[in-house]
């Protein structure tokens, strides 16, 4: 399908050995900065003029699961290219250019060098397109904010033209179009959107065709860098999302965890879930997060088709801990899905059964990110890296 969702700051991973990235080092004498742990001689760590971003867009990976399981929905079995970042914000930021993303780390520098290479190769996959780039934000205007490299100040003036924009491919291809009616008119997406929702308000849109006063973020780095406003014929957009939307998709997730949490954790049998699911429609796939004693998190993801659906996750580690049973010591099996340890060195199983189509189907690998279970009837082809995930689906078979 010709269509790209990024989403490159929904990651909860928070491995050691890449240290957080804080503020860069200001040299005074070229007036810049350089981003690095290790400031060198004659610049300062500066967290004024040298300060990086670090919030993470919660939910934004489960905004463009779902996203992504509507559009199949709708279009009779089409996917988008789904390429997600799993590191914590802090630890690499994919939006942004690698010095600043990476701060000189090889491990965060990979992880970048991953992720844009899953946009090049699912943008050459395509002859012409689109990139959602998802974000979420917490702007008390609470709207939707679409970004298109054109600045706020230029929205507010009202003088922008195509070639500075992300949709200079688009552009270019409606004549009888006019940019404007196209950034904030009749045909903009701002305007399709609210006609799906009357709640919500995006900006540029016929009812905020700019932003005034109000916050706004016009596209980063991938945007700006995979859109086409310097070439090619795939576009770009940047979809700031408020609260009020990107954690609609945590309140599912809210309620299996009240599901879960009693039975999520034994401390004397490895862990195991048996989930049963009762859901008519078309497949949706949600988020588990399970809360255990320790405050940590365990994550699955699975997906519903027609009526039933069952989903065993079994989870065994060597991890021990002395317990005090009976005045003796022995050493009792936990059970840590989410540690950094395990998801280097631990083999996870998982089984899915599908009792629909009497389909049994074991899946065995080595995990490093968080796990996604498919529906098998999908040619599905997985791409993964360590700290990064892309995804390229095709048309299931006749």
């Amino acid at each position: 399908m010709n269509l790209i969702l990024s989403v490159p700051h929904g990651g909860s991973m928070e491995p050691e050995d890449i240290p957080d990235r804080e503020a860069g080092c200001w040299d005074a004498e070229t007036s810049s900065c350089i981003f690095s742990h290790d400031c060198p001689p004659g610049s300062i760590q500066d967290y004024k003029n040298c300060k990086v971003s670090t919030n993470q867009d919660r939910y934004t990976i489960e905004v463009a699961q779902v996203l992504a399981e509507e559009i199949n929905k709708i279009t009779d079995g089409f996917f988008p290219h789904i390429v997600i970042n799993h590191l914590q914000r802090f630890k690499m930021d994919a939006n942004r250019e690698k010095e600043e993303a990476a701060f000189g780390i090889p491990q965060a520098e990979q992880a970048w060098e991953d992720y844009m290479g899953f946009l090049t190769t699912a943008k050459s996959l395509m002859t012409r397109g689109l990139i959602l780039d998802i974000h979420g934000q917490a702007h008390p205007e609470q709207w939707i904010e679409l970004g298109y490299t054109v600045s706020k100040t230029s929205l507010n003036s009202g003088v922008f033209s195509a070639s500075c924009s992300s949709i200079r491919y688009l552009a270019n291809q409606l004549v009888s179009v006019s940019f404007e009616t196209l950034l904030a008119g009749n045909r903009s997406l701002g305007k399709y959107i609210e006609e799906q929702n009357n709640s919500y308000v995006c900006v540029p849109s016929p009812s905020n065709p700019s932003p005034s006063n109000g916050n706004y973020y016009s596209g980063g780095y991938i945007t700006k860098t995979f859109g086409s406003r310097d070439s090619g014929a795939v576009d770009a957009i940047q979809m700031e999302l408020p609260q009020t939307v990107h954690l609609q998709a945590s309140k599912e997730t809210d309620r299996v965890v009240d599901l879960l949490k009693r039975k999520i954790y034994n401390g004397n049998k490895n862990l195991v879930v048996a989930l049963q699911i009762k859901e008519k429609g078309a497949k949706v796939m949600r988020s588990i997060y399970a809360q255990r004693h320790d405050h940590k998190r365990t994550k699955g993801e699975y997906q519903t088709n027609s009526t039933s659906f069952k989903l065993l996750l079994g989870f065994e580690t060597t991890t021990t801990k002395k317990t005090n049973n009976n005045s003796k010591n022995k050493n009792q099996t936990l059970i840590h899905p989410n540690s950094d340890s395990i998801r280097a060195a631990t083999q996870f199983k998982y089984t899915v059964l599908d009792k629909k189509l009497h389909q049994f189907n074991t899946t065995e690998f080595q995990m490093s990110t968080p796990v996604m279970v498919e529906d098998t009837r999908h040619a599905v082809t997985w791409k993964r890296k360590h700290y990064v995930q892309g995804t390229t689906r095709h048309l299931p078979d006749a």
